[in-house]
């Protein structure tokens, strides 16, 4: 269980015991001791849907890779760094969302990627248009998690609580990006001051879970 050990590992989720482990299953009536691999499957709407939340991750990266190389070509070095950092989270969202698929028996089906579209004036309106589309990412996580909910897939609905709380940072984040960029207006000092801190920004490593213990 690739996905939940190094959820437990970096936000300290207790390790499944075999009773909760249990319960994550759908119920056993109906089959034989033979069949326990369709135990592991996920509802084929769930599955349907997080594939293409994996494709939904995966534009997201695109877009906020085309918003880094654009703050670049303009020596906003910082604000490039910030956007680069953005980029890698949203690729590792895709392939926690692979392996949690693949632990299910499941085949990711990774669809073209859309040509990125978010295009900006200024900073500010880069992180307005950038905030705007983690809200609707988090209305898609929202309505995924419901969907799990709803097909009493508790072990895609529990995996999916991870991001439903990583979306509340990831908003905040880049709300608080508009509040200074606003503040900063047309200064360029202040403007230059904020892609210097921006630039503080660690970029995550490429995400690669440990193995099993």
């Amino acid at each position: 269980m690739r996905v939940y050990h190094w959820i437990k590992t970096v936000i300290a989720i207790p390790a499944l015991s075999l009773a909760a482990a249990s319960a994550l299953t759908f119920s056993t009536a109906g089959y034989g001791a033979t069949d326990t691999a369709m135990l592991r499957k996920l509802p084929p709407d769930v599955t349907t849907a997080i594939n293409q939340q994996i494709k939904d991750e995966l534009n997201g990266a695109q877009e906020y890779l085309s918003l880094a190389s654009n703050f670049y070509a303009i020596n906003l070095n910082g604000f490039g760094s910030w956007y680069t950092a953005q980029y890698v989270e949203e690729l590792n969202h895709a392939r926690m969302m692979m392996f949690f698929l693949t632990d299910k028996d499941e085949t990711p089906a990774i669809d073209g990627i859309d040509v990125p579209t978010i295009t900006f004036t200024t900073p500010l309106d880069a992180a307005s248009k950038s905030l705007a589309l983690e809200e609707i990412q988090t209305e898609r996580i929202n309505k995924l998690h419901d969907l799990a909910t709803a097909m009493n897939s508790r072990d895609a609905a529990t995996f999916l609580l991870f991001f439903i709380t990583e979306q509340v940072q990831e908003e905040a984040n880049f709300k608080n990006q508009v509040d200074k960029l606003t503040l900063a207006g047309d200064d360029r000092a202040a403007l230059l001051a904020l892609d210097k801190d921006a630039g503080l920004r660690i970029i995550p490593p490429f995400f690669m879970p440990p193995p099993a213990p």
